[in-house]
Order: structure tokens, then C-alpha cells, then sequence
């Protein structure tokens, strides 16, 4: 019983950024601080803060419709990631709450919901993995208490996108039980970890540059019907 709650309760989580419907749609939002950029000689330390809210999604679609195989977040190209510079930990760690300190990196935040009008409220705390990974640590308590670990794979963007964070979703998390299929209706992440080393401030996330007065961002969610839906925001700049 307590390994179903927690397996529906990570499929609440991430399984679905909107859902296979033609009328869904991905409003996202962006920003980073501070906008005045750095250069790629003298990057400036940022905290970056993305917010994804679905609307017309068929929130617990007996269908699988609102089930979702991945969801990439796609990050502008002066942005830079520096996860090397931070201590890291695994999922096992993360479990038992014994990562360091500094290998926290941001928090957020899910809505989710499931047939019968069930809506979850999730806290999610962000840690450094290992081999270029974040994981997220995703906890409720009502109506189902949650403990559970998710991750995503920072790889290369393309074209304006110079990084990304691919979550794919496993098969016991879109349907963690037979027929029963859970919708994510908000989903929040802010990453703003920073430290010191040797004197000097070392941010997680920095900027290296800004083209066109503003940095842009991209969400996609891949769904299980095969369907995609994105949506696309973006945060002012300044040199």
C-alpha cells in the first residue's frame, strides 16, 4: 500500500505537464535575476525561476491521454551551467536526506490531480547529481503522503537553446496502477544555488551574454499518445 501511494504520488509529480489533448496548452513563465548579464570572461552568478501551468488538461483521462513520457526544459544559450563546481549526490542519498548542504540547488512546487477531483500539492527540493543530473526530491503529505526521487539529464540545446533538462518518465510512474492516470496542472522550479570558493562567489547557473534584450525559454512535453505540447516565455536582458 505504501509503495503504491508513493508511486502514484511521483507519477502526480511529473507524469504528465499537460496532457495529450488538443485544447491543452503549456503557459510558461520565466525569469532570471539579476538581467544585467556577464560575459563569457566574467559570467555573472543568476537564479533562474520557471513556471509551467496547464490548462484544458483531462486531469486522471482513463485513456492514458494525460500520461506524459517526457518533459524538456529548454535553456537560452548565454546561461550556463557549472554543476561540477558543486558537491553531488544519488537518489539513495537523497532518500535517506544525507546529500551536503551545497549540493541543494533550488525548490519548487506541483499541483497535480487524478480522477475523482484528488488534487495534490507537492513540495520538490532540487539537488546536484551525479554524471550531469538533477534530482529532485518530491514530497507530500495530503491526500497521499509522497516520498520520492525523480531525475533529469542536462544535455547540449540547439540553436538559440544551449542546455536542456530532459525528465523522462518511466512506465510505473505514468500508470502506477492499472488504469489509473494522474495530470499535473502547475509545475515550478527555482534553481539559485551559489557558494563560496576560495573568495570568489560560484553560482550554479550563470549568464554569459544577452542577444536581442532577452533570454528565451522553451517547455515540451512529450505525452504517451505520442502528442506534444509546448509552450515558450522569456526573461529581459541587459549587457
Amino acid at each position: 500500500m505504501v509503495r503504491a501511494c508513493a508511486l502514484t504520488a511521483a507519477t502526480i509529480a511529473i507524469a504528465a505537464i499537460g496532457a495529450g489533448s488538443a485544447h491543452a496548452a503549456v503557459n510558461l513563465s520565466a525569469s532570471v535575476s539579476p538581467s544585467n548579464s556577464g560575459t563569457p570572461d566574467n559570467p555573472t552568478p543568476a537564479s533562474v525561476n520557471v513556471t509551467a501551468k496547464i490548462t484544458g488538461a483531462p486531469v486522471g483521462a482513463v485513456d492514458g491521454s494525460g500520461a506524459t513520457q517526457s518533459i524538456e526544459a529548454k535553456l537560452p544559450y548565454p546561461l550556463l551551467f557549472n554543476p561540477v563546481a558543486f558537491p553531488s549526490c544519488d537518489a539513495a542519498q537523497v532518500r535517506a536526506r544525507t546529500c551536503a548542504s551545497a549540493a541543494k540547488i533550488g525548490t519548487g512546487k506541483v499541483v497535480g490531480g487524478a480522477a475523482g477531483g484528488i488534487v495534490q500539492q507537492l513540495k520538490l527540493t532540487a539537488y546536484n547529481g551525479k554524471g550531469y543530473s538533477l534530482l529532485l526530491l518530491v514530497e507530500g503529505t495530503t491526500p497521499l503522503r509522497i516520498d520520492s526521487v525523480l531525475r533529469g539529464t542536462i544535455r547540449s540545446g540547439d540553436g538559440q537553446y544551449g542546455m536542456s533538462l530532459l525528465n523522462e518518465v518511466p512506465e510505473n510512474l505514468q500508470q502506477p496502477v492499472p488504469g489509473v492516470f494522474t495530470t499535473v496542472t502547475e509545475f515550478g522550479l527555482k534553481v539559485d544555488a551559489k557558494r563560496k570558493v576560495n573568495g570568489k562567489t560560484i553560482s550554479y547557473i550563470s549568464t554569459a551574454g544577452c542577444s536581442g534584450g532577452k533570454w528565451p525559454f522553451e517547455a515540451k512535453v512529450t505525452y504517451r499518445n505520442g502528442n506534444t505540447e509546448s509552450g515558450t516565455a522569456s526573461s529581459k536582458c541587459t549587457k
